[in-house]
């Protein structure tokens, strides 16, 4: 029944401040937005997925940002995506985690404080 997941719904302080960062930084593009005001944005990846910033309603308290919840993003070359995100001053707050076979990840957090990670995987883990 499940063939994969279509996007990730993250809560946003600005939804058009924050689509244009994860524009520049991480090269999504701007898929949707909606009339509203402030609008929900939809932005999509090269090869697959969507995040969808949907602004948070007046008078609503942000919650504290943990980094259970993320939205992990595969690369396929993770040194140049490394040094291509500190190059747009993304900070790694903590050393790169070595995963099974082969693969590692990083953990950094958007403008807004959302947790992102990068995971490179030499094999995809669903075929292993």
């Amino acid at each position: 029944m499940l063939s994969g997941v279509e996007h990730i719904g993250l809560m946003a302080k600005d939804s058009l401040k924050l689509a244009e960062w994860y524009e520049q930084v991480l090269g999504l593009r701007k898929v949707f937005q909606s009339d509203d005001t402030p609008p929900a944005v939809f932005l999509a990846g090269e090869k697959s997925g969507m995040i969808e910033l949907v602004p948070y309603p007046k008078g609503v308290e942000l919650p504290e940002k943990d980094k259970r919840l993320h939205i992990a993003i595969a690369v396929d070359d993770f040194d140049q995506a490394m040094t291509e995100l500190t190059a747009k001053g993304v900070k790694f707050p903590e050393p790169v985690i070595h995963l099974f076979k082969g693969g590692k990840t990083l953990f950094f957090q958007d403008p807004e404080g959302n947790w992102l990670q990068i995971v490179y995987r030499p094999e995809t883990p669903w075929k292993i």
